[in-house]
């Protein structure tokens, strides 16, 4: 979700940034960290274009709108929803059952396809030939195409990707995270700092 995104732009579609914070402050009920949200809304856009000038390739979800639209102030209809275009594990060679991909949703179409076709409660309607023809090439939709991409293009980059690796602790130095200490006790450095993603499972400790 990323407002005033360049798919927005290259319509001539306006979004308004005081729309977009409206908006969030709408849904943070309150609680929301303006600093933090200001920093969404403003680098979000330039995000998404870094992240397609590297590789990775991204589509408006057609037809979405807000969730709250008609209803909260700031919101609107389609064009804010974005998801990864479809990509085949294939691209990622030795890499490729090294992403997890669900057992039992159907990552190899488009939201906007699911949408279109009724949504998962349809399934006996959607197209079948074209599901199977997807799974034979191993498409990757859905969060399973995003994190697909990301690996690919760290791979075009030859970036280290560290499997079973589990981090100790930050390091730190005069106030400011270095890098991260492993469990066996190497030191990774880090020029611009350390990135903390825990997916949806932050509540593990």
């Amino acid at each position: 979700w990323v407002g005033d995104n360049h798919f927005m732009r290259a319509k001539g579609e306006i979004d308004p940034r005081e729309d977009i914070l409206a908006y969030m402050n709408f849904l943070g009920g309150g609680e929301i960290e303006e600093k933090r949200m200001h920093a969404l809304v403003d680098d979000g856009p330039r995000a998404i274009s870094f992240y397609e000038a590297n590789g990775l390739a991204f589509a408006q979800v057609p037809g979405v709108v807000d969730h709250y639209f008609g209803v909260a102030k700031g919101a609107r209809g389609p064009g804010r929803t974005l998801e990864a275009q479809l990509v085949s594990g294939f691209d990622l060679g030795d890499w490729r059952d090294k992403v997890r991909t669900p057992k039992d949703a159907p990552y190899c179409i488009t939201a906007g396809e699911q949408i279109a076709w009724g949504g998962i409660n349809r399934y006996a309607t959607w197209d079948q030939a074209l599901l199977a023809e997807r799974r034979e090439k191993d498409m990757r939709g859905k969060g399973a195409g995003l994190v697909t991409q990301l690996v690919k293009a760290l791979l075009a980059r030859k970036i280290p990707i560290a499997l079973e690796t589990p981090v100790d602790s930050l390091l730190t130095e005069n106030g400011r995270v270095t890098g991260v200490r492993l469990a066996g006790g190497e030191r990774i450095s880090a020029r611009r700092g350390v990135v903390i993603a825990t997916g949806g499972y932050e509540w593990n400790a």
